[in-house]
């Protein structure tokens, strides 16, 4: 696999453009230095976001002739066994690039079945569901969203075992104080929010170690088919879908707020 191609995920673009803000002011590699650890903050108790993160901070210091020795201790020590257990069947794909990244010569592997963490208390999720969240924390008022609705539309459930499973969806800002009593209706006045400036829409809500709040979460119905992004386009796998974190759920949904105001649509009819 092309090492360019791999690094189109959402997180490695979320890594060059934090990258690239602090080059603005900061020196090359005291930038990577503050990007790494802002990034690993923002993925902190995800292990396989871990390993993304500090994949992607080597590369960008091999693409700006900067020794990342942090990034390469961290890599060096990884086994296959542990990238099967974070990977699950992309983990062929991404111990090739560590192979490249790192210099090694590839050896061959097979896939190991392994169980892979994924969502707890999401059983009754199904796709075509539609819920609401209201956004909370001081990110959000500082971004003059606090108390407004995150609108959450799962595409695909994916069961991995009896008791878990992955939550593929959209995630959209509410303009509106209330919620519509027809679900249909929450669009009308809602925006899609990108993972970028590549137009990519879709994530990946991970939370595998805490169940999600159920008295925060409001289900509005099921609807089979939405409005969609207008300029989106389908990220080629998985690896590129954006990840949130369930705990760190309101301070990324401000981020990807102010992505919005970026690159994302009707930037016009909202912001004044």
């Amino acid at each position: 696999m092309e090492l360019n191609e791999f690094f189109e995920d959402s997180i490695s673009l979320e890594f060059t453009e934090l990258f690239e803000e602090y080059r603005e002011e900061k020196a090359k590699k005291t930038a990577l230095n503050f990007t790494r650890r802002e990034m690993l903050e923002n993925y902190e108790g995800e292990e396989a976001e871990t390993v993304i993160v500090y994949m992607t901070s080597y590369w960008c210091g091999l693409q700006n002739q900067i020794e990342d020795a942090k990034s390469k201790k961290f890599l060096e020590a990884l086994t296959d066994e542990k990238m099967f257990e974070l990977f699950g069947n992309e983990a062929l794909k991404v111990l090739e690039v560590l192979d490249q990244l790192l210099g090694r010569q590839p050896k061959q592997r097979e896939v190991k079945k392994v169980k892979k963490p994924t969502i707890r208390g999401s059983k009754k999720w199904k796709a075509g569901d539609l819920y609401a969240y209201k956004i909370k924390g001081r990110d959000a008022e500082i971004a003059g969203i606090a108390g407004k609705y995150a609108i959450l539309y799962c595409r695909k459930v994916t069961e991995v075992s009896k008791q878990t499973n992955e939550i593929e969806m959209y995630m959209l800002l509410s303009f509106d104080n209330e919620l519509p009593s027809d679900p249909k209706a929450v669009f009308d006045n809602a925006v899609f929010l990108p993972l970028s400036i590549y137009r990519y829409y879709i994530y990946l809500l991970i939370s595998p170690h805490k169940e999600y709040p159920d008295d925060e979460i409001i289900y509005l119905g099921n609807l089979p088919e939405i409005p969609h992004p207008s300029n989106e386009v389908i990220p080629p796998s998985e690896l590129h879908y954006g990840r949130i974190v369930w705990k760190m759920f309101d301070e990324r949904f401000v981020g990807k707020f102010e992505t919005w105001k970026k690159y994302g649509v009707d930037q016009e009819k909202y912001l004044k």
